[in-house]
């Protein structure tokens, strides 16, 4: 059998190559619309895709400095796009923006969906508020499952993801706040 050991390579032109880490073979190369000439690079997976963050600095810098606190190895700031690759194939499924947003590397293996919270500024006139956001996405589809921000208050900076497989309920819990997902077959 073969090893299923896959790494990736991206040129400046956006064009990333899968490879076979056993041999160094190419399993497959696509052109990742948006990450040309990205800054800083994510990865996180479980045992069907792999996800991938292309960044480049941050669109607006007060959204920068309201995640600065979560700029860790394990929660980067990223501001490009997230694409998700078939472990087996190494064919790219979905490419989406990932505008402004921390990327949690820590991600549940068995949920169907990644779990992002972050801090957005909604500026005014006069103010500045960062506002708690929640940002879930089908590991499938790569559309949005939730995206919505909370109340300035609330504190959602650190999720944790649990799955009930048997009922296919995810659950989002906060220090303050919880949800709970049903998802279908």
């Amino acid at each position: 059998m073969a090893s299923r050991v896959r790494c990736a390579a991206i040129e400046p032109n956006g064009l990333l190559h899968v490879l076979a880490v056993a041999t160094g073979a190419e399993i497959a190369a696509d052109r990742v619309a948006g990450a040309e000439r990205c800054l800083q690079i994510h990865f996180t997976g479980d045992e069907r895709r792999f996800y991938i963050a292309f960044s480049r600095p941050f669109d607006n810098p007060e959204n920068f400095r309201a995640n600065a606190q979560r700029d860790d190895p394990r929660n980067p700031l990223v501001n490009g796009v997230l694409c998700a690759f078939d472990r087996l194939s190494g064919r790219m499924l979905w490419n989406r923006r990932f505008e402004d947003g921390v990327f949690a590397i820590d991600q549940s293996r068995v949920a169907p969906l990644l779990a992002f919270s972050y801090r957005h500024v909604q500026t005014d006139e006069e103010t500045h508020v960062a506002w708690p956001m929640l940002h879930c996405i089908d590991k499938r589809t790569g559309r949005d499952v939730y995206f919505d921000r909370f109340t300035a208050t609330q504190q959602l900076l650190r999720v944790f993801v649990e799955t009930d497989l048997s009922r296919r309920q995810v659950m989002l819990r906060f220090p303050e706040a919880a949800i709970r997902f049903q998802y279908p077959r």
